[in-house]
């Protein structure tokens, strides 16, 4: 599962957004029922393919995601979690604040 992360993730910084969301897709899905919803690193998953999808021009989805990747985000690492602060963040982006 790691490694098809870091494959979605790279390649999304190579440009190929709408791909990389497809595959973030999956592992997400997958990540959610081997580690659990609130895993970091689902919640990683989770972050990924929102700025994915928003990179591919979904911005409005890319925030709907974000919105809850934020609020399971507060919950299981804190409001002032780097991660938190990061998933705030992007949200604000794509919601063009």
């Amino acid at each position: 599962m790691a490694a098809r992360h870091g494959h979605a993730v790279n390649l999304g910084a190579a440009g190929e957004r709408a791909e990389a969301a497809r595959l973030l897709d999956a592992v997400v899905r997958d990540s959610v029922g081997v580690l659990g919803a609130d895993h970091p690193d689902t919640l990683t998953a989770r972050f990924n393919l929102a700025v994915n999808l928003g990179a591919a021009g979904e911005r409005a989805e890319a925030a709907r995601l974000l919105d809850a990747v934020v609020q399971d985000s507060v919950r299981v690492l804190g409001a002032d979690h780097p991660d938190t602060l990061t998933s705030r963040r992007a949200q604000q982006f794509f919601e063009g604040k």
